[in-house]
């Protein structure tokens, strides 16, 4: 068998290797005796150079075993421009990963390479391509925070609308109104089919376009947490801002009634407030000792209540005088940041309704 040198070129143990260079290297023929010893170091060179020549290399059996005249016998001349192959650095291998990662093109390990696209990607991107984009995406970052906000089709007064108001006004959501200032614009949105009952309030929200004011403000006060946390609050809630729907209804109607009706209607108004709707929330207040009306917790009850005490103290400025907790009730919640700027001038509570919005009613809606 032979043995294999450094270079991959296999040689007998005990034999003689003769190469002859060309003429154009000078002509010389090499006879050198190789041995165990001298095939894996004296020999290793010169096969190799020789073949890089293009010479000839022939093995013969020898009996001597000598060591190579390549570095001992001076008079056999080194091949002019031969020099060792230089030594190439190994590449790296990137060992196998269970999960299948992005390909390298360069030779750092795999997690460097990771390491790198991490940060590039982090990176921030200079000019003006990244500006357009930046402005772009703060364009559409604007485009969809308007287009979130509620929008509110009513007249510019109170109304069933004013409740709808106070709701989105406690939770803190910032809305916007699209009034209606004359009959055309009511029949616009007829026309349009965004009125399913023909008829207002109608709220544009996540999508839908709402009627119907107790459909309006059960989304609402859901949607913000201020419907209780399970059905029996919620039952709750609905029989205390029914009670109060009832108060309000009749204050809201005052101003449309003829002037020979309305002082009596007042009284009404004062009647039933003291002697049947006030009660029953002093009462809820006293038996529970909490602050407010249903799990201790602010909901679409206290907002409406809040409101009804307001409008009946328009009517009546003492008509809390007999309701102690009541009174104390309105401090707390006036006080709540978002109704307490909601109830600053200039935000979008709307004024009592006087002579002229009650001509404007009239004339849009044909009362």
């Amino acid at each position: 068998m032979y043995q294999s040198c450094c270079r991959g070129l296999c040689l007998p143990p005990h034999g003689r290797l003769q190469a002859a260079l060309p003429a154009a290297e000078g002509g010389h023929k090499l006879e050198l005796e190789s041995s165990a010893v001298a095939a894996g170091s004296a020999l290793c060179e010169l096969p190799c150079t020789a073949r890089r020549l293009g010479a000839r290399v022939q093995t013969q059996p020898s009996a001597s075993q000598t060591q190579s005249p390549w570095h001992t016998d001076s008079r056999v001349p080194r091949p002019q421009g031969l020099r060792p192959r230089p030594l190439r650095r190994p590449r790296h291998r990137r060992e196998p990963s269970a999960a299948p990662g992005p390909r390298s093109l360069s030779p750092a390990p795999a997690a460097v390479s990771l390491r790198r696209a991490a940060a590039a990607r982090r990176r921030p991107r200079t000019g003006p391509r990244a500006k357009s984009g930046f402005a772009r995406l703060q364009g559409n970052k604007k485009s969809e925070t308007m287009a979130g906000k509620p929008k509110l089709h009513y007249s510019n007064g109170r109304g069933r609308m004013e409740s709808i108001r106070w709701l989105l006004a406690t939770a803190g959501v910032e809305f916007e109104e699209q009034f209606i200032e004359k009959k055309e614009d009511l029949e616009k949105l007829r026309n349009d089919g965004y009125l399913l009952f023909q008829q207002v309030p109608m709220v544009e929200i996540d999508g839908m376009k709402m009627v119907q004011t107790r459909a309006i403000g059960s989304y609402i006060a859901a949607k913000y947490n201020l419907y209780g946390k399970d059905l029996k609050e919620r039952a709750w809630i609905d029989m205390y801002v029914e009670g109060t729907t009832d108060l309000m209804g009749m204050i809201m109607y005052l101003p449309f009634q003829a002037a020979d009706t309305k002082e009596k209607n007042l009284a009404l108004i004062i009647e039933r407030a003291t002697t049947r709707y006030f009660p029953v929330y002093e009462k809820a207040l006293k038996d529970h000792g909490q602050d407010y009306l249903v799990g201790n917790k602010l909901s679409w009850a206290d907002i409406h209540l809040l409101e009804a005490i307001l409008m009946a103290e328009e009517c009546k400025p003492d008509i809390l005088s007999a309701f102690p907790l009541l009174q104390a009730f309105k401090g707390r919640t006036s006080n709540i940041p978002t109704i307490k700027k909601f109830l600053q001038p200039g935000s979008q509570r709307k004024p009592p309704t006087d002579e002229k919005a009650v001509a404007m009613v009239k004339k849009i809606y044909n009362i």
